[in-house]
């Protein structure tokens, strides 16, 4: 019967005598296992400075909207409202059968020679 644990020690045996034998691949090795653990550094201390700046601009912004939600009273935001629903009817009144709506001259038009 054959033994994981000796066969993976077997190979890994071999490996280094090879990497023993030819020390630039050895450094590359070495080489590439530094940098991969330093992109996974980079990475998670670059995540959780976004996560924080996420927090923060999310708070900032809720105290923007309970300020600007103070600056108007409800009295006011109605009668704006009001303002534009009127407005809003007396356009489609003049659409739907007032007096034609007089076209825009194009900007040519305006100038004298």
């Amino acid at each position: 019967m054959i033994n994981p644990v000796a066969e993976a020690g077997k190979t890994a045996r071999s490996f280094m005598d090879a990497l023993k034998e030819q020390p630039l691949s050895l450094a590359l090795v070495v080489m590439n296992f530094a940098l991969v653990a330093y992109l996974f550094y980079s990475g998670a201390s670059i995540t959780s400075q976004r996560q924080e700046t996420t927090k923060l601009i999310v708070a900032w912004q809720h105290e923007t909207d309970i300020l600007m939600a103070n600056c108007v009273s409800k009295e006011v935001l109605e009668s704006v409202v009001g303002a534009l629903e009127r407005q809003l009817q007396e356009m489609r009144k003049q659409l739907n059968g007032g007096p034609p709506m007089p076209r825009p001259r194009p900007p040519e038009a305006d100038q004298n020679p």
